[in-house]
């Protein structure tokens, strides 16, 4: 097929790679009988190819010469042979006898039925000539490939390399070079004149140097370090890409070497997409962000500091399986057959910016990061700053939680403050309780959890209870469970808090004996709970000269366990309850306490039986009279 081509237009036998590639180009794209009529470029790509672009071998064509690159009274287009077809399907590789070079287009018009007279020289297309003091800016704006030249897409730019034959027709004034001068300092050139930096070419040329040897040893050491690969036999059914060594001389900023550094890379321009890996996007830090950190550093004063991983793509774990050659210079004895299996990433390869995001992405993540919804690249943590609540919103504690054990005497040192702490302050009463069920055998997140209450209290060092004098000595109580709360046993919590008309004095936060069956027997239970106290309280009162004469109100927010109070009869829902609770029905009929109903957002005694929002707890210890006491230290007057 090839050969008919060339005889067709007469072209020279030079021109038979030309005409090899066009025919394979060709029969990729014609109905293959082993492939049941399909093509083999459908077979490959899953689209039927297009055949508009189709043209004849060796006909003549005319190629448009950009405006920006010829002069007005110039022609727009000068000869060309077609020879084949670019990487695209619309662009055309084609022949400038004149300059004896292929050049690529999309901008062509084709002679189909015409073609080049070789044996008539003067049918050379000449052209209008140009100066010679613009050739080489000519030149700097195309695109030129010769015969050994890999295919390049031009479609943006096109070959206009014109010599100048006969008499010059314009003034190099008609047209000047227009590009910037870039002016340096003249130590600036004479430092770079008296250094002279050579990189090798191959690895042959860096292997004849000692200190290029020990580059690539290095490079392969920490490859090996990093358990980037392993030796395994050659796959029949997966491509094996080969590697190579990049060798760059590091610089310091004054311009002298720093180091010669060889870095191993795969030849990653002939993997397949979906084959060879699937996605590659990986977000870069825009220069936007960078500079904002850096104004924001430069304003607050505050320390920047500046890491550098090294060799980070090698860092990258790898989700397909991709298999590499043995370095050059470093294949095995003896295992000359074997293949490298990559466990992590290579530089080169398409996937290994994404495999590399993945990785750094999962640590911050795990390093209690919080990743801007804005800034893809952008983490944000604080530390040894306070936070506004002890516990995360509905937190659960578990005894097997997954995670590694924790310092056990640490953590008792910390509950064990915390729980001397509840004494005055009511708002970690919940918290310190919930951490002590944990005593032994901690975790590392009950270990998190309790640093969190002691972040919180480093921010409400001031806080204190309130207590307002002129207020009538009135106890009032109220009573609250969380139902089922405990992640080990189901177990309810119950809390109560008493107020003599202003802060609280006395508060619990416990974990009930039994499993309630439902929110009104854990409530039921609760309010018995805070009877006990009550009682207790009332007879301290009294022996401090404040007689409770009515009865003590309990405010609670279940009606069903107000109405199982107040209604002596059993029934089924109740009669499993032990019967040291049901002592709150004589303490009603004797009136020494009254169960009051409550709406749950007034419920205080929310605060100290489960984790509580924000708004929702703020406002809770405000009740409790828990409040900042800044300025007021000493004002207490006697």
């Amino acid at each position: 097929m090839a050969k008919s081509m060339l005889h067709e237009k007469s072209l020279p036998y030079e021109f038979w790679a030309e005409a090899v590639h066009t025919a394979v180009y060709l029969l990729n794209r014609c109905p293959s009988k082993s492939l049941e009529k399909m093509t083999p470029f459908e077979a490959y790509t899953g689209r039927k190819p297009g055949i508009a672009h189709l043209k004849v071998f060796g006909c003549l064509c005319h190629v448009l010469i950009p405006s920006v690159l010829r002069h007005k009274l110039e022609e727009n287009s000068h000869k060309c042979i077609f020879v084949g077809y670019g990487l695209c399907e619309k662009g055309y590789r084609l022949y400038d006898p004149k300059t004896r070079k292929i050049i690529l287009s999309r901008d062509v018009y084709f002679d189909e039925e015409a073609s080049w007279k070789w044996e008539n020289p003067s049918n050379a297309d000449v052209g209008i000539p140009m100066p010679d003091g613009n050739q080489d800016t000519a030149e700097t704006e195309q695109r030129v490939l010769d015969d050994h030249s890999q295919f390049l897409d031009t479609q943006m730019q096109m070959e206009e390399e014109i010599a100048p034959q006969g008499e010059e027709m314009f003034e190099e004034t008609q047209r000047f070079d227009h590009t910037p001068h870039k002016w340096r300092s003249i130590n600036d050139i004479m430092a770079q004149c008296n250094m002279c930096i050579v990189e090798p070419d191959s690895f042959e040329e860096a292997d004849l140097d000692e200190s290029w040897r020990c580059a690539m040893e290095a490079e392969l050491e920490m490859i090996e370090k990093n358990n980037t690969w392993k030796l395994v036999d050659r796959p029949s059914n997966k491509p094996v890409m080969g590697v190579k060594c990049v060798y760059k001389v590091k610089l310091n900023l004054d311009g002298t070497v720093q180091k010669n550094k060889a870095r191993l890379v795969a030849e990653g321009y002939s993997q397949k997409p979906g084959i060879d890996y699937n996605e590659t996007f990986a977000p870069v830090a825009r220069l936007d962000t960078i500079t904002t950190l850096i104004a924001l550093a430069a304003q607050k004063e505050w320390n920047l500091f500046q890491l550098d991983v090294k060799s980070a793509f090698l860092n990258g774990i790898l989700k397909e399986e991709v298999y590499v050659e043995q370095p050059q210079g470093y294949v095995q004895e003896s295992k000359e057959t074997k293949v490298f299996k990559l466990n992590k990433a290579l530089y080169g390869l398409k996937q290994a910016p994404r495999a590399w995001y993945d990785e750094i992405d999962a640590y911050f993540n795990t390093a209690v990061f919080k990743k801007s919804l804005s800034e893809a690249t952008l983490y944000i943590k604080t530390s040894d700053t306070s936070v506004a609540i002890p516990l995360v919103v509905n937190e659960k504690l578990c005894r097997e939680d997954g995670s590694e054990a924790a310092d056990e005497s640490e953590f008792r040192l910390i509950v064990g403050s915390l729980l001397y702490l509840t004494a005055t302050r009511p708002d970690v009463m919940f918290a310190s309780s919930l951490l002590a069920r944990f005593m032994h055998n901690p975790s590392k997140k009950h270990m998190g959890t309790a640093k969190r209450v002691l972040r919180y209290i480093q921010g409400t060092l001031e806080f204190r209870i309130e207590f307002a004098k002129g207020k009538t000595a009135t106890l009032i109580g109220y009573c609250d469970s969380d139902w089922a709360g405990s992640e080990d046993d189901m177990r309810s919590t119950l809390g109560y808090a008493f107020t003599l008309g202003s802060g609280m004095f006395s508060w619990a936060s416990i974990k009930q004996n039994t499993v309630a069956l439902s929110i009104a027997e854990a409530e039921y239970v609760s309010a018995a709970e805070a009877t006990s106290q009550a009682k207790w309280l009332r007879f301290v009162l009294e022996d401090f000269g404040e007689e409770q004469i009515e009865g003590t109100q309990i405010l609670c927010d279940n009606t069903s366990a107000i109405a199982m109070a107040r209604n002596p009869v059993h029934h089924q829902k109740t009669r499993h309850i032990s019967r040291k609770f049901h002592f709150i029905r004589e303490a009603i009929q004797a009136k020494e306490i009254e169960l009051i109903y409550c709406k749950t957002e007034d419920q205080i005694a929310d605060i100290l039986n489960k984790a509580l929002p924000k708004d929702r707890f703020v406002r809770l210890r405000s009740l409790l009279g828990v409040k900042s006491a800044k300025g007021l230290e000493g004002s207490v007057e006697i």
